[in-house]
């Protein structure tokens, strides 16, 4: 559990607001891209209060004290995944019904779960990362195995600001590479809805 790494940040550390009971519903809140569950910090508790059991997972590799480390090098989309599933199964066990919202790269994975897991009730996907830079599809698809290909590099999220930007519960910069693996869920989202409806069951 990343409550026992003392590399977390105190409010990036997975949190649950949970009744000690299961609830009508339960809701899992996915953050977004380098940042962390204190996202959600204000947000999650005024759902609590409504009667909803609610989990804010600390994706992989999200949410360490440093936040100039460099450990979202070795972040992939399947680590990503399966800290979703992860999530997502604990909640079946907490409500009648599951709901997801996510922003960002937790839109996507948001998106991912409506697409392919039945045991959602509601998804809501917040600014999902389908695109980049207004690429076209096929652009963006030869795009991801290029960066994947080349050498890792990070980028700044604002290059004015390097280290010194805000918010404060996200890293300053990225590695190209997560960012590209990122993609990759919304890109396989994207042709996977193509071909068939969610198999999300609303009720």
């Amino acid at each position: 559990m990343d409550r026992d790494d003392d590399r977390i940040a105190i409010n990036a550390r997975t949190a649950l607001y949970l009744h000690g009971a299961r609830a009508p519903w339960s809701l899992v809140l996915l953050h977004g891209f380098t940042n962390h569950p204190g996202q959600y910090l204000d947000f999650a508790p005024q759902l609590y209060v409504l009667g909803v059991n609610v989990i804010v997972p600390r994706m992989p590799l999200h949410g360490y004290a440093d936040r100039m480390t460099d450990a979202l090098k070795s972040l992939t989309a399947e680590m990503l995944l399966e800290a979703t599933y992860e999530a997502i199964d604990a909640a079946a066990g907490l409500g009648e019904r599951v709901a997801v919202a996510g922003i960002s790269m937790g839109g996507s994975l948001s998106a991912h779960l409506a697409q392919y897991r039945p045991n959602v009730a509601t998804s809501m996907p917040i600014a999902p990362d389908f695109g980049l830079l207004k690429l076209p599809r096929w652009a963006l698809d030869l795009l991801v195995p290029i960066v994947l290909a080349l050498p890792n590099f990070f980028l700044w999220w604002d290059p004015r600001l390097k280290e010194n930007q805000r918010p404060r519960t996200a890293y300053p910069r990225f590695p190209a590479h997560a960012l590209m693996q990122t993609v990759r869920i919304g890109s396989a989202v994207y042709r996977a809805a193509k071909r068939a409806a969610p198999r999300a069951t609303p009720s």
